[in-house]
Protein backbone atom coordinates (compact mmCIF):
# COMPACT_ATOMS: atom_id res chain seq x y z
CA UNK A 1 0.00 0.00 0.00
CA UNK A 2 1.13 3.80 -0.91
CA UNK A 3 0.67 6.15 1.63
CA UNK A 4 1.74 9.88 1.33
CA UNK A 5 4.01 10.06 4.81
CA UNK A 6 6.42 7.69 6.11
CA UNK A 7 5.24 7.01 9.52
CA UNK A 8 2.05 5.80 8.40
CA UNK A 9 4.23 3.45 6.41
CA UNK A 10 6.15 2.20 9.37
CA UNK A 11 3.51 2.10 11.60
CA UNK A 12 1.35 -0.03 9.62
CA UNK A 13 3.76 -2.35 8.86
CA UNK A 14 4.59 -2.75 12.40
CA UNK A 15 0.78 -3.27 13.70
CA UNK A 16 0.61 -6.15 10.50
CA UNK A 17 3.46 -7.79 12.07
CA UNK A 18 1.74 -7.80 15.21
CA UNK A 19 -1.53 -8.61 13.95
CA UNK A 20 -3.64 -5.34 15.31
CA UNK A 21 -6.40 -4.20 13.04
CA UNK A 22 -6.49 -0.57 11.77
CA UNK A 23 -7.69 1.75 8.51
CA UNK A 24 -5.87 4.66 7.08
CA UNK A 25 -7.62 7.22 6.09
CA UNK A 26 -6.24 10.90 4.25
CA UNK A 27 -7.91 14.40 5.17
CA UNK A 28 -6.64 17.08 3.82
CA UNK A 29 -2.64 16.89 4.41
CA UNK A 30 -3.64 14.53 7.04
CA UNK A 31 -3.11 11.10 7.17
CA UNK A 32 -4.66 8.89 9.97
CA UNK A 33 -4.41 5.54 11.12
CA UNK A 34 -7.66 4.74 13.09
CA UNK A 35 -7.55 2.07 15.31
CA UNK A 36 -10.49 0.83 17.21
CA UNK A 37 -10.36 -1.04 20.12
CA UNK A 38 -13.56 -1.40 22.91
CA UNK A 39 -13.29 -0.28 26.43
CA UNK A 40 -14.06 -2.72 29.28
CA UNK A 41 -17.88 -1.75 29.88
CA UNK A 42 -17.83 0.67 27.58
CA UNK A 43 -17.92 2.08 24.20
CA UNK A 44 -16.02 1.36 21.42
CA UNK A 45 -12.82 3.76 21.19
CA UNK A 46 -11.03 5.35 18.38
CA UNK A 47 -7.52 5.91 18.77
CA UNK A 48 -6.11 8.33 15.76
CA UNK A 49 -2.65 8.37 14.81
CA UNK A 50 -1.97 11.44 12.39
CA UNK A 51 0.86 12.34 10.52
CA UNK A 52 1.13 16.12 8.53
CA UNK A 53 4.68 15.43 7.01
CA UNK A 54 7.59 12.89 6.92
CA UNK A 55 8.29 13.95 10.34
CA UNK A 56 8.68 11.11 12.98
CA UNK A 57 6.12 13.52 15.31
CA UNK A 58 3.19 11.74 15.19
CA UNK A 59 -0.03 12.76 17.55
CA UNK A 60 -2.10 10.50 19.42
CA UNK A 61 -5.52 11.17 19.65
CA UNK A 62 -8.93 9.87 21.18
CA UNK A 63 -11.21 12.13 20.22
CA UNK A 64 -15.12 11.86 21.81
CA UNK A 65 -14.43 9.33 24.56
CA UNK A 66 -17.50 11.90 25.86
CA UNK A 67 -19.86 14.38 23.85
CA UNK A 68 -21.51 17.59 25.14
CA UNK A 69 -21.16 16.80 28.72
CA UNK A 70 -23.21 18.39 30.76
CA UNK A 71 -22.47 22.11 31.89
CA UNK A 72 -22.68 21.40 35.90
CA UNK A 73 -20.69 18.15 35.12
CA UNK A 74 -17.76 19.70 33.65
CA UNK A 75 -16.24 20.72 37.41
CA UNK A 76 -16.57 17.01 38.15
CA UNK A 77 -14.56 15.64 34.81
CA UNK A 78 -12.39 18.29 34.83
CA UNK A 79 -10.97 17.12 38.35
CA UNK A 80 -11.38 13.32 37.05
CA UNK A 81 -9.06 14.75 34.83
CA UNK A 82 -6.13 16.48 36.53
CA UNK A 83 -6.63 12.74 38.58
CA UNK A 84 -5.92 10.58 35.67
CA UNK A 85 -3.34 12.68 34.43
CA UNK A 86 -1.30 12.64 37.46
CA UNK A 87 -1.32 8.97 37.03
CA UNK A 88 0.03 8.72 33.76
CA UNK A 89 2.08 11.18 32.56
CA UNK A 90 1.97 10.26 28.57
CA UNK A 91 -1.34 10.09 28.27
CA UNK A 92 -3.46 13.47 28.45
CA UNK A 93 -7.18 13.80 28.96
CA UNK A 94 -8.58 16.76 27.76
CA UNK A 95 -11.74 18.64 28.11
CA UNK A 96 -12.53 20.94 25.37
CA UNK A 97 -15.64 22.73 24.78
CA UNK A 98 -17.82 20.10 26.93
CA UNK A 99 -16.46 17.27 24.94
CA UNK A 100 -13.36 14.44 26.77
CA UNK A 101 -10.44 13.80 24.20
CA UNK A 102 -7.12 12.10 25.26
CA UNK A 103 -4.05 12.43 23.48
CA UNK A 104 -0.72 12.39 23.28
CA UNK A 105 1.67 13.75 20.98
CA UNK A 106 5.33 11.35 19.68
CA UNK A 107 8.41 12.92 20.57
CA UNK A 108 10.08 14.65 17.57
CA UNK A 109 13.17 12.76 18.00
CA UNK A 110 11.28 9.57 17.22
CA UNK A 111 13.71 7.29 14.72
CA UNK A 112 12.13 5.53 11.85
CA UNK A 113 13.32 2.49 13.34
CA UNK A 114 11.38 2.76 16.47
CA UNK A 115 8.44 4.63 15.64
CA UNK A 116 6.51 1.40 14.67
CA UNK A 117 7.14 -0.56 17.59
CA UNK A 118 6.37 2.41 19.59
CA UNK A 119 2.70 3.44 18.18
CA UNK A 120 1.96 -0.27 19.11
CA UNK A 121 2.83 -0.03 22.74
CA UNK A 122 1.06 3.44 22.84
CA UNK A 123 -2.07 1.45 21.41
CA UNK A 124 -1.83 -1.11 23.77
CA UNK A 125 -1.27 1.15 26.84
CA UNK A 126 -4.38 3.36 25.53
CA UNK A 127 -6.58 0.32 25.62
CA UNK A 128 -5.50 -0.41 29.34
CA UNK A 129 -5.68 3.28 30.65
CA UNK A 130 -9.31 3.83 28.83
CA UNK A 131 -10.35 0.11 30.45
CA UNK A 132 -9.27 1.63 34.38
CA UNK A 133 -10.60 4.87 33.82
CA UNK A 134 -13.37 4.34 32.39
CA UNK A 135 -15.19 3.31 35.89
CA UNK A 136 -13.91 6.88 37.48
CA UNK A 137 -15.07 8.91 34.28
CA UNK A 138 -18.88 7.25 34.55
CA UNK A 139 -18.87 7.86 38.15
CA UNK A 140 -18.17 11.51 37.82
CA UNK A 141 -20.96 11.72 35.36
CA UNK A 142 -23.94 9.69 36.71
CA UNK A 143 -23.57 9.66 40.68
CA UNK A 144 -24.78 11.44 43.08
CA UNK A 145 -23.03 14.77 44.94
CA UNK A 146 -23.45 12.78 48.12
CA UNK A 147 -22.15 9.88 46.43
CA UNK A 148 -19.24 11.17 44.44
CA UNK A 149 -15.76 11.03 45.83
CA UNK A 150 -12.77 11.17 42.52
CA UNK A 151 -10.34 9.53 45.29
CA UNK A 152 -12.24 6.39 45.99
CA UNK A 153 -10.17 3.36 46.13
CA UNK A 154 -12.22 1.38 43.19
CA UNK A 155 -11.16 4.15 40.80
CA UNK A 156 -7.65 3.30 42.11
CA UNK A 157 -7.54 -0.11 42.11
CA UNK A 158 -8.59 0.38 37.99
CA UNK A 159 -5.81 2.35 37.85
CA UNK A 160 -3.58 -0.13 39.59
CA UNK A 161 -4.72 -2.89 37.68
CA UNK A 162 -3.42 -0.98 34.24
CA UNK A 163 -0.34 -0.07 35.50
CA UNK A 164 -0.09 -3.61 36.25
CA UNK A 165 -0.73 -4.72 33.25
CA UNK A 166 1.62 -2.89 31.77
CA UNK A 167 4.74 -3.54 34.12
CA UNK A 168 3.94 -7.50 33.18
CA UNK A 169 4.48 -6.00 29.28
CA UNK A 170 7.22 -4.41 30.10
CA UNK A 171 8.61 -7.76 31.70
CA UNK A 172 8.78 -6.61 35.21
CA UNK A 173 9.41 -8.43 38.21
CA UNK A 174 6.46 -7.59 40.40
CA UNK A 175 7.16 -8.74 43.65
CA UNK A 176 9.10 -6.75 46.67
CA UNK A 177 6.73 -3.32 46.36
CA UNK A 178 5.07 -2.09 49.39
CA UNK A 179 2.32 -0.19 47.96
CA UNK A 180 0.10 0.82 45.01
CA UNK A 181 1.95 3.44 44.24
CA UNK A 182 5.37 1.82 44.56
CA UNK A 183 3.78 0.27 40.93
CA UNK A 184 2.45 3.40 40.00
CA UNK A 185 6.18 5.11 40.41
CA UNK A 186 7.76 2.07 38.94
CA UNK A 187 5.34 2.31 35.96
CA UNK A 188 6.38 6.14 35.58
CA UNK A 189 10.27 5.71 36.09
CA UNK A 190 10.02 2.15 32.99
CA UNK A 191 7.96 4.66 30.92
CA UNK A 192 9.96 4.32 27.32
CA UNK A 193 8.80 7.48 25.79
CA UNK A 194 9.69 11.09 26.82
CA UNK A 195 7.39 13.11 28.56
CA UNK A 196 8.34 16.65 29.18
CA UNK A 197 9.20 17.26 32.70
CA UNK A 198 8.27 20.91 32.73
CA UNK A 199 4.62 19.78 32.30
CA UNK A 200 2.28 20.50 35.20
CA UNK A 201 -0.29 17.26 34.36
CA UNK A 202 -2.86 19.74 34.31
CA UNK A 203 -6.24 19.07 32.16
CA UNK A 204 -6.30 21.17 29.44
CA UNK A 205 -9.64 23.31 29.03
CA UNK A 206 -10.92 26.65 26.49
CA UNK A 207 -10.13 24.63 23.54
CA UNK A 208 -6.79 24.23 23.50
CA UNK A 209 -6.52 20.32 22.48
CA UNK A 210 -4.08 21.16 19.28
CA UNK A 211 -1.64 23.67 21.50
CA UNK A 212 1.73 21.90 20.32
CA UNK A 213 0.85 21.62 16.80
CA UNK A 214 1.04 25.67 16.48
CA UNK A 215 4.38 25.59 17.97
Amino acid sequence: MNYRYKATKLITEEMDAQHLRYRVYSKDRIEEIDCSFPIDEGPIAHLLMLSRDDDMDVSCRVFGLLNDIPKEKQERILRVCNKLNNRFRFAKFVLNEGDLNVEYDFPVAMSEESVGKAACEIFRRFTAILDGSWPIIMKALFASEESFDDDDDVGENRILGAAVDALKRAGVELSGYESPQDLLDKLKALRSIPVDEDDDDIAIDDGDLDKDDDE
